[in-house]
Order: structure tokens, then sequence, then C-alpha cells
């Protein structure tokens, strides 16, 4: 069998003549991971990597003269910290990343995973490896399990969420679909708000899934943004010049590969709720949402994602959504009642410290708690 090589890229330039066989590997994943697909990973390295933590992207080969992309993992540097006192390897995760699960060919899933974390055993400069925002069960936790198992390497969980998560059910539309997941009082009320918005004009919604137009849809996304509490608190994408050009960059190539599904609800032609979803494979993730808060007693937030679902709904084959979204407020709580555990892991890398620190962080956070608690 030919053994598995890992190859370490730091000059984003270098990644783009592998961008067909890396779109192939990020469709027929193991678990799909939108963020590591070459057309959201390349416009982050672009515009949102740093020099300090030294981003590198490993891509793992399979294979000798015609090798095959079998495995996909960014990584940098993470400084130590109060809660970590030593300096670690992360996979990379910037303020638009919300999951860092590497790519895995299904054939060659535990090579390329054994591969990817053998080359951060081998450096220097950290003594673990975090993994945040990693998926909590499906294949690539087995896979991890198995891994750390066969080596007797020490793991710490420190982080864990579960958020909403549409599966396809094989609703026959919309309609049935709320009746399944909303009460009657519920589904009335999404109805006397879309009627009392059609008093301001025609409501209506579009799907964007192609390059074309792209650009003026991705300033009115930003604008949107920045109009409402986002915009307030200064964390609006487009309040940031490196944000703001890897969104617009980031939008445009996801479309070009096929990778974008844009809701737009305009009242009489002006856009009022916009949902951006980007597929990968068989799923995809919910990434960024914004609504006109001129609006906000009649939700137009809350019915782009009504249209969000139907469009989901009438295309079977997009089998789940990931909805990143960490507030409990978020429409799509009752809306998706389906739940994906995503984590936060620790990793020992072979190293005696790393282990010892791993293995004392459970008690370390137990004295720090039971601290706390007597000072309140």
């Amino acid at each position: 069998m030919s053994p598995v090589t890992v190859e370490a890229v730091t000059d984003p330039a270098l990644l783009a003549p592998h961008q067909e066989r890396w779109a192939a590997l990020a469709a027929r994943a193991v678990e799909p991971n939108p963020f590591l697909a070459p057309w959201f990973h390349l416009p982050a390295l672009r515009h949102l990597a740093s020099p300090a933590n030294g981003v590198v992207t490993l891509l793992a080969w399979h294979g000798g003269r015609e090798r095959e992309l079998v495995g996909l993992m960014a990584v940098a540097h993470q400084r130590r910290s109060r809660r970590l006192p030593v300096s670690c390897l992360s996979t990379w995760r910037h303020p638009y990343c919300f999951l860092t699960t590497p790519l895995l060919d299904p054939d060659h899933a535990s090579e390329a995973l054994a591969a990817l974390l053998g080359w951060t055993h081998r450096r220097r400069d950290g003594r673990l490896l975090r993994l945040p925002r990693v998926n909590g069960d499906g294949p690539f936790a087995s896979l991890l399990a198995d891994y750390l198992a066969e080596r007797g390497l020490a793991a710490t969980r420190t982080g864990r969420v579960e958020r909403p998560l549409y599966r396809h059910d094989g609703s026959a539309g919309v309609e049935a679909y709320l009746r399944q997941v909303a009460s009657g009082d519920r589904r009335r009320r999404l109805g006397r708000y879309r009627r009392r918005l059609e008093r301001g004009g025609p409501l209506t919604t579009t799907v964007t899934t192609d390059p074309d137009g792209i650009t003026p849809l991705a300033d009115a996304f930003l604008a949107l943004e920045a109009r409402g509490w986002k915009g307030r608190e200064g964390t609006a994408m487009g309040q940031e010049p490196r944000a703001a050009a890897f969104f617009r960059e980031m939008v445009a190539e996801a479309a070009g590969g096929g990778g974008l599904l844009l809701l737009t609800l305009r009242l009489a032609g002006e856009p009022v709720a916009m949902r951006i979803s980007l597929l990968c494979g068989e799923g995809g993730i919910a990434f960024k949402s914004a609504f006109d808060e001129v609006y906000a007693s009649d939700s137009p937030g809350l019915l782009v994602e009504v249209d969000h679902l139907r469009h989901l709904l009438a295309h079977p084959e997009i089998r789940w959504i990931d909805s990143c979204a960490a507030s409990a407020n978020s429409p799509v709580t009752w809306l998706w009642p389906a739940r994906r555990p995503v984590e936060t892991l620790l990793l020992s890398t072979g190293d005696a410290v790393g282990d010892l620190v791993i293995r004392t962080l459970p008690l370390a956070r137990r004295v720090v708690a039971a601290a706390r608690r007597l000072r309140s």
C-alpha cells in the first residue's frame, strides 16, 4: 500500500494548482466542511490570515506519480495563555470559520488523519494540538478516537455545544414541515407578519446560486448587516476592510464553485432580509443572515428563514445544513429541531509536558471553580 505523505503549504498561491482535486475532496469527504472548500479557504488565507500565527495548509497525498489528494487540514500557532500554560498548534479558526473538521477521503480516512496529525506531532513549536469546533459525533469523532487509542495519546474536551441542524425528513413541503415543528399560533403569526409587510408593496424572495449579479448582492448584504446591531457594535463585516474584501471574494468564488445559496427577501424591490448558506457535498452551513431592523416588528429575518427552509425541502439532494447558531434566540432553534454536537478538543502530541497538562487540566478547572464559589 502506498504511504500517505503530507505537504505543508504556507503560500496561498501554491494551493491554486490543486483546486480541482481539492474541490473533489471537499465534495466527497467523510464529513464535508465548507470552511475548508477552496472557494472559502483561499479567500480567508488571502485576507484574514495573520503572519503572527503562521497558517499552514496541510495536504495529505496518497500514491506515487498519479497521486490523489486524500486529506486537508489548516493549522496555526497559538500562543500560550492563562488558560493554557504551554504553546500549542491549533486547527485554524478565524472569526468567520465555525467548523475546523479536516477533510478526509472516505477510502483513506484513517491513513490521511494519521498523516495530518503526525505532522503536528513532529513540530517543535507546540506541545499540544487544539481542535476548536470539530464534529462531536459521526465518522470524524470515531476516527479520532481510534487514532488516539492506538497511540495511547491523552486528550480532553474543553468545550461542547449543540447546534440546531436541518435534516431533510421527506416532508412534502414547508407547510407540512411547519405543522410538525410549530404550534398553530406560531404558524398564524408567520402569516400575519407576511401580510403586514405586503402592505408596503410586493414582497418577493429570490434565490441566487450562480455568479451572475453577485457583486451587488454582496454589497447589499454588507449594507444590510451594517445597519443592524452588528453595525452598532462595530462587528459588521463591512466595517473592517479585510473582512469585507474576504466576504466579497468568497461569495463570488462560492457561486462559481457551486457552493452558494443566497436568498433575498425584497419589499417593493428593496432587500429587507438576506440569508447566505454555503453548500458542500450533501450538506452545508447556514453562514450569515441580516435583516432591516426598520421592519423588525414584522420579523423579515424569520420570514427569509422560512423561505430558506422552503428551498431546502424542495431540494432533497441537500441532506443537512448546520445552523452554526450560538444563540438560543435564533429562529432556527425551533425551526430545526435536530441537534449537532460540536466540540473543542485538546490533544497531546506525545510530548511529556503536553501529556501532563492534559491530565491535570480537569483537576485545575475544578480547583478554579471551587475558588470562585468560595469568593462569591
